[in-house]
């Protein structure tokens, strides 16, 4: 299976978190992963410049273009979110 779309992690991550709890975004990263099956292969896929893989790339577009929709919030320090009410 191919890393999915910046906006298909973003509606799978937006579910994961709609029960309006604080999530650590590592742990969801991880069940990213599982529900999208990716396998440490496919998780090593680098860009073409070979600073960043691919799925972290995915994942980062996601999660900026969900703040910058005021869809989350996170921590201050980013390691926790939460769905705001844009996002329900």
């Amino acid at each position: 299976m191919p890393i999915p779309t910046a906006a298909t992690i973003t509606q799978e991550f937006l579910r994961l978190i709609s029960d309006g709890r604080r999530h650590e975004v590592k742990r969801l990263q991880n069940e990213l992963r599982q529900i999208f099956a990716i396998t440490e292969d496919e998780a090593a896929q680098r860009l073409p410049s070979g600073r960043e893989s691919v799925l972290s790339n995915r994942f980062r577009n996601a999660t900026f273009t969900m703040r910058k929709r005021d869809l989350v919030r996170f921590d201050e320090d980013g390691a926790g979110v939460m769905i705001a009410e844009n996002g329900r």
